[in-house]
């Protein structure tokens, strides 16, 4: 593997180690107080890694958000003014790729994580753990809609089979069927017109290919109705209006059945992605979620369109149109969280009270020692000018995100040229 540090413009990928913490500078009461008696300020950028994402059905003002802060310790991050600002308001050790609210009672949570199902009757501020035996990360989990004390959720198995997991004491219990394998269970839909009709699908390991199952009877079985349909079943998506109408993304396409599964066509055009939602009112408006990207059809999955202005990033973990403005879309990622409110054309990043972006280099020029550089994991580089001189209580420095060279999604160190603050080296990694 070789390592070199070149220019932005001509930065390519490396897999270095590398550290991930947040900004903060400390300011001692005098030049001879100890650094551990010191005071920390946040410095920013505000932002993280949002891997789970969900709106609250009841108030749409509502939204929760997971975000990692290192491998296996994750803060829950609610806002109440439609991703303005945010607020942590738990913290939970374990890794948590998935969110679910209960449609019948906002203040009942359901977190999917890689040692069980963590259930929260308070709106997310304390976590009860459920164990579930002999399985990995629970990586989608929904709420029955005709029934709260049933829970579904996707996994796999210790011995790698697909598995769909129940529960009809609220998350209290849990039930298995092992569906197939090698497999990995990744998402899960209900119809919400018969909760006896469930969707899941996933990844698959080796040369196996990828399925999408189907069961008819509240998850006692399940039918390979994958068919046509290929990639990752990244996610299922079921038309409340019309729940005949079913939709699969993965990284080869989005795929739409009207009839509950039974055949399937692929999109027109580019559309793949990894999250899909369908608009609340108009249900022939879709949108999918993709790196730094979202795609739009207006017609059912039929045609689909780009967007991307504004979007900045890596993968994104979750895409919803707001239930009660048709033009507000929501996308959240691992580069942070992200709105449009002209239904998906600008984007803007919205991160205010995220505290959590994963800095993995910064320097400061050796010529203007205001001017500091950061690197921010997923998302790109960024400058400041004023990094030592904003000492007020919650006060931070503005930040600059400089231009996306390579990939942007890790780098390992940055070197500022000492007699020029303006030229900048930056050494990037990933995969």
């Amino acid at each position: 593997m070789k390592r070199r540090a070149v220019p932005l413009n001509y930065c390519r990928c490396i897999l270095p180690l590398v550290v991930f913490f947040p900004i903060f500078i400390a300011q001692a009461a005098s030049a001879e107080e100890q650094v551990p008696h010191a005071s920390w300020q946040f410095l920013g950028p505000e932002g993280g890694q949002i891997r789970a994402f969900v709106q609250d059905p009841f108030d749409s003002n509502n939204l929760y958000a997971a975000l990692s802060v290192r491998p296996w310790n994750y803060k829950i991050l609610k806002t109440t003014d439609k991703g303005n600002n945010w607020s942590e308001i738990s913290q939970i050790d374990d890794f948590i790729p998935s969110l679910a609210v209960d449609p019948r009672s906002p203040s009942v949570l359901y977190a999917g994580s890689d040692h069980g199902v963590y259930k929260s009757t308070d709106g997310g501020c304390t976590w009860q753990r459920h164990s579930l035996s002999r399985v990995s990360a629970i990586n989608d989990i929904c709420v029955d809609p005709n029934n709260s004390d049933i829970i579904h959720a996707c996994t796999v198995s210790n011995d790698f089979y697909l598995t769909y997991c129940k529960s009809v004491d609220g998350g209290l219990t849990w039930s298995q069927l092992h569906i197939t394998t090698p497999g990995f269970g990744y998402s899960i839909a209900v119809d919400p017109s018969n909760s006896n009709t469930v969707y899941i699908g996933g990844l698959s390991f080796g040369e196996s290919p990828n399925r999408l199952f189907k069961s008819t009877d509240g998850g006692s079985s399940f039918t390979d109705i994958t068919q046509i349909i290929m990639g990752d079943i990244n996610g299922i998506v079921i038309d409340p209006s019309s729940p005949n109408h079913v939709y699969v993304v993965t990284e080869c396409g989005i795929y739409r059945s009207s009839d509950h599964g039974l055949s399937w066509s692929k999109n027109n055009g580019i559309a793949y992605g990894y999250k899909l939602a369908l608009h609340p009112q108009q249900p022939n408006r879709l949108y999918a979620g993709w790196d730094n990207k979202t795609y739009f059809s207006s017609d059912g999955g039929v045609h689909w369109e780009s967007f991307s202005n504004g979007l900045c990033g890596g993968r994104c973990y979750g895409i919803c149109v707001d239930s009660d403005s048709q033009n507000i879309v929501y996308f959240a990622s691992t580069g942070g969280f992200f709105k449009s409110v002209n239904s998906g054309t600008d984007w803007a990043a919205s991160n205010t009270g995220m505290l959590t972006a994963d800095i993995t280099a910064l320097k400061l020029a050796p010529s203007s020692p205001t001017t500091l550089y950061i690197a921010y994991q997923f998302n790109a580089l960024y400058k400041t000018t004023d990094a030592l001189t904003k000492k007020a209580p919650h006060a931070m420095p503005a930040w600059t995100r400089l231009p996306e060279f390579g990939s942007c999604r890790i780098v390992s160190d940055i070197l500022v040229c000492p007699q020029n603050a303006d030229i900048v080296y930056a050494l990037e990694g990933y995969g």
